[in-house]
């Protein structure tokens, strides 16, 4: 993914995360919505990996100043 210019790694769960987030901009997703999305039925993977994920993202958009996930308590995550 390129952000502002530079060229940032992503997994596949990840890049996948922001898109569904990112193309639904303004909608909430809570944790359950989102691994529903990303994850096959066949995964191992737990519903807590998905905030790990989150940070994760954060993170990497952080370098560059910028927060497009915002946490709704209670609820989920929005894309800005």
């Amino acid at each position: 993914m390129i952000i502002q210019g530079d060229e940032v790694s992503f997994t596949r769960t990840q890049y996948r995360i922001c898109e569904l987030l990112a193309l639904h901009k303004g909608k909430i997703f809570s944790k359950e919505d989102i691994y529903e999305s990303v994850y096959s039925l066949e995964s191992d993977s737990q519903i807590s990996t998905i905030i790990e994920h989150i940070r994760v993202i954060r993170k990497k958009y952080a370098q560059f100043n910028l927060a497009p996930i915002n946490t709704v308590w209670g609820v989920g995550y929005i894309w800005k």
